[in-house]
């Protein structure tokens, strides 16, 4: 490297309008200009960019231990998920891979599919149940006081006729009431 006492003075001052063009004017290319000269010499001291550097070692270390903390925090969500569906399953008599066959079948996706499916498999549990018209008439109770036609139907049947009777009552209800059939 030259001694800068032997440079000419119209060298030394180009030298110094090129340092004020790329380093002082240029912020982006003095940094890169102070990186490669620290590269050349590492034992040069050029606090800016050791601050910089640990800056950023650090903001690299927080954002990896936040990605942990994201990662551990999901797998605890989840955990807990499974344990509260596990508990949910069991506590509706069903085993797990029932459930899980039902969720399969009809595609269920979502926060409430394990509810789903368990209230799918609760369905075809009360429609693969006998009735009372399966099980025979000669039952004592009011089911021998319905009409003959009646006695056959199953429970889901029977449970549609009477939702079917009760909206049509209070239509009927609502229609006299308008037409001012009722007294007010």
């Amino acid at each position: 490297m030259a001694d800068l006492n032997n440079l000419s003075p119209e060298y030394l001052s180009k030298t110094v309008d090129l340092y004020q063009l790329l380093i002082e004017q240029n912020p982006e290319i003095a940094e890169q200009t102070k990186r490669l000269a620290k590269q050349a010499n590492p034992k040069l001291r050029l606090p800016e960019v050791e601050l910089a550097d640990k800056i950023a070692a650090q903001d690299k270390k927080f954002a990896e231990l936040a990605e942990q903390r994201e990662r551990d925090l999901i797998d605890q969500r989840n955990a807990e998920r499974e344990r509260m569906a596990a508990e949910r399953i069991k506590a509706s008599g069903f085993t797990k891979e029932e459930i899980e066959k039902v969720v399969t079948e009809h595609d269920l996706r979502g926060d409430r599919m394990i509810e789903t499916a368990i209230r799918l498999k609760e369905l075809e549990r009360q429609q693969a149940e006998p009735g009372p018209a399966e099980l025979g008439t000669n039952i004592p109770g009011p089911r021998n006081f319905l009409p003959e036609d009646m006695r056959k139907m199953n429970s889901g049947q029977l449970r549609g006729w009477a939702h079917n009777e009760l909206v049509n009552g209070f239509t009927d209800i609502i229609r006299k009431t308008r037409a001012g059939q009722f007294g007010r």
